[in-house]
């Protein structure tokens, strides 16, 4: 993939372009897994650098989370707590 576009319509209109490997996070986000798997799952694709924080990884997924491109179940705080 050399571009991808995240678009929404609820709760918040959004439509953006964003890296490659956004299409890959969100087709693994099917609620079976938490974000610290995704992670590692998106590290053993070569998606994301072996080196990459969780804690950068936990701030990228609040922030979809904030603009209505990502659900989670429980409050933010929880993912609040995960960015920490």
């Amino acid at each position: 993939l050399d571009r991808c576009f995240l678009v929404t319509q609820a709760p918040f209109v959004a439509d953006a372009a964003c890296p490659p490997g956004y299409a890959t996070l969100f087709m693994a986000c099917d609620g079976r897994v938490t974000g610290r798997d995704l992670l590692q799952q998106l590290k053993e694709q070569g998606l994301v650098p072996d080196d990459a924080p969780e804690s950068e990884f936990a701030e990228v997924l609040k922030r979809l989370v904030e603009h209505g491109l990502l659900e989670v179940d429980g409050a933010l705080e929880s993912v609040d707590s995960a960015a920490e």
